[in-house]
């Protein structure tokens, strides 16, 4: 028994020991690739290193100021490890610094993590991307870098209109504009880069379109008033773009539409028969009649203008040397007198002898 005893110390001190080997010398390790460099989330498995936050965003930000955000990679291995940053490739975003774990000049410890402070400086308030890539000794990945503002919302319609207009004549209107959005500043541009340079003052001129203000700022919640102005010099329907550009580099196209009209008014029924424009009398008269008595003829006047109006009749007495306002007795009488004419309405009117 003793002798078996001793035979089996004999075999253990002559069986071979086995060790785990080192991860950093495993044979079928791949090569480290910067071109195949992955994005990486704050959990990613995939990555020897964890990073927080996985995606670094600059938001709210002021041209001419220096932001600064920490990135801390933290070493997810059981092993030390060393790495190497490559930097942003623009020039808005930068590496401010690298801090490493106590007195380490460049090797991680496993569960100790590096701070990364990555500075972005606002050239303008246009929105940003880029990218830094971490390099590893078990591969590299990606960290996002972005450069985000609440983007504006304005309640302005895209087609402003401004209804019906006599030639020669104005009309105004006024738009409530409230920002739902971020904060923003705005300025209206002709659609034609040429006419621009035609504009003065603080108001904006295309074709028979005026727009005041040109330009203006509006917070979250704030509201403004934008009045267009339309003043037609010819008949017809009139239509001009404009740009409303905003400062975070982005702008919409908004219509400007109007419709201008000449006064247009014809007779349509005598006594209730139909008539045309060939047919209309240019005397109106009466039968005969005796003295105290009251003959009555009915005239039917279209309106065929889109634009609504106030009417009234006035009658004029005729003498040799021209036409005379004076109050006479003119025997005549016209019903209704006065009143509104909507577009292409008829109305009947009583003429009285």
């Amino acid at each position: 028994k003793e002798k078996l005893e001793n035979h089996k110390i004999i075999n253990n001190i002559s069986k071979r020991i086995h060790y785990l080997r080192n991860p950093r010398y495993q044979v079928d390790k791949a090569p480290t690739s910067i071109q195949k460099a992955t994005p990486t989330t704050v959990f990613d498995t995939k990555n020897t290193f964890r990073v927080d936050p996985p995606v670094v965003q600059f938001e709210e930000y002021q041209m001419n100021s220096v932001y600064e955000i920490p990135v801390k990679l933290m070493n997810a291995t059981k092993i030390s490890q060393r790495i190497k940053v490559i930097p942003p490739a623009t020039d808005d975003f930068t590496l401010g610094g690298v801090k490493y774990p106590g007195n380490s000049s460049g090797t991680v410890a496993p569960g100790m993590a590096v701070t990364l402070l990555v500075h972005f400086a606002a050239s303008s308030l246009a929105d940003k991307d880029d990218e830094m890539v971490v390099v590893t000794e078990d591969g590299s990945f990606k960290i996002e870098i972005r450069a985000r503002r609440t983007p504006p919302k304005l309640t302005l319609p895209s087609t402003m209109e401004c209804h019906t207009c006599w030639v020669g004549d104005r009309v105004d209107m006024a738009y409530r504009v409230v920002n739902n959005g971020g904060d923003a500043g705005f300025k209206f541009f002709c659609e034609q880069e040429e006419d621009d340079l035609l504009q003065t003052g603080e108001s904006l001129k295309t074709g028979c379109f005026t727009i005041f203000p040109i330009d203006f700022y509006l917070s979250h919640g704030q509201a403004i008033d934008i009045y267009v102005c339309f003043q037609p010099s010819f008949e017809g329907m009139h239509h001009e773009r404009v740009i409303l550009a905003c400062d975070n580099q982005t702008s919409e196209f908004y219509d400007l539409t109007g419709h201008a009209d000449m006064l247009d008014l014809k007779i349509c029924q005598i006594d209730g028969n139909r008539i045309d424009e060939s047919t209309a009398p240019s005397t109106f008269y009466f039968p005969k009649s005796h003295p105290k008595a009251t003959s009555r003829r009915k005239v039917t006047i279209r309106n065929c203008a889109s634009v609504r109006f106030n009417y009234h009749w006035s009658l004029f007495g005729t003498k040799e040397l021209g036409i005379s306002m004076l109050d006479e007795n003119l025997h005549y009488a016209i019903e209704p007198s006065q009143g509104t004419f909507n577009p292409c309405e008829e109305v009947d009117f009583l003429v009285s002898f």
